[in-house]
């Protein structure tokens, strides 16, 4: 197996654990968000379940969107992709581990909650989107 053919598998095995993550949150979001304290009298972006998941899903993609290009122009500037990676890999897995410890600490605010899932899509987006450019630049390495 080439290298190149072996850097393709591992990205894509990245790309797959980050939509994964993403896609096993949905069936279960309304329920979720009640396990982790949306609860209306405390939280105005809890008035209702649906407002609860939206916000809770909202919180996540604001991340996306806020640090997309802050992760592009830090690889671009630095020449280096696999490092930054493989931090927003690793924070991204240890945001989705202190999510998971927030019912049993129980003392987090919903609006903690959804800080929680803005930093989640912050550090997820970036093992995602520069995953994605350095397939792309496999690819144009064996066109040119």
């Amino acid at each position: 197996m080439h290298s190149s053919d072996r850097d393709r598998i591992v990205l894509a095995a990245v790309v797959f654990a980050v939509l994964f993550s993403q896609l096993l949150l949905y069936p279960g979001v309304s329920t979720l968000v009640d396990a982790l304290g949306a609860d209306a009298a405390t939280s105005a972006f809890a008035a209702t379940d649906l407002d609860a998941s939206m916000w809770f899903l909202v919180a996540e993609f604001a991340g996306y969107v806020a640090f997309v290009g802050v992760w592009g122009a830090a690889s671009d500037i630095t020449g280096r992709r696999t490092p930054f990676i493989v931090a927003g890999a690793l924070a991204g897995a240890a945001s989705y581990a202190a999510l998971a410890a927030v019912p049993a600490i129980g003392s987090i605010p919903f609006e903690g909650v959804l800080l929680m899932r803005f930093v989640q899509g912050a550090m997820t987006i970036g093992a995602f989107s520069l995953t994605m450019t350095m397939l792309m630049d496999l690819e144009l390495s064996l066109i040119h």
